[in-house]
């Protein structure tokens, strides 16, 4: 019973560090030339790598930005309002 507790008071605790790393690569993408703005994201546990797909705008289709989600940047679709 011990064992369990503990493991999971570790297993907690590392998905609370997990939350606040940074994704790889760090900050915001090299270029952001695309008009209107990503979309708000709510700060949650990511469960898989960061990982990112785009690193400027000039990556993505033309009706998407790069942006940062959860788990790393996406090409994601313009927020306008």
């Amino acid at each position: 019973m011990m064992k369990t507790s503990v493991t999971i008071l570790l297993l907690a605790a590392l998905l609370g560090l997990c939350e606040t790393l940074p994704v790889e690569g760090g900050g915001s993408p090299a270029v952001n030339s695309k008009p209107g703005r990503c979309p708000k994201i709510t700060p949650g546990p990511c469960f898989a790598p960061h990982l990112n797909y785009c690193e400027s705008d000039e990556e993505c289709p033309r009706d998407q930005k790069c942006c940062i989600l959860l788990c790393g940047y996406r090409c994601t679709a313009l927020q306008t309002d």
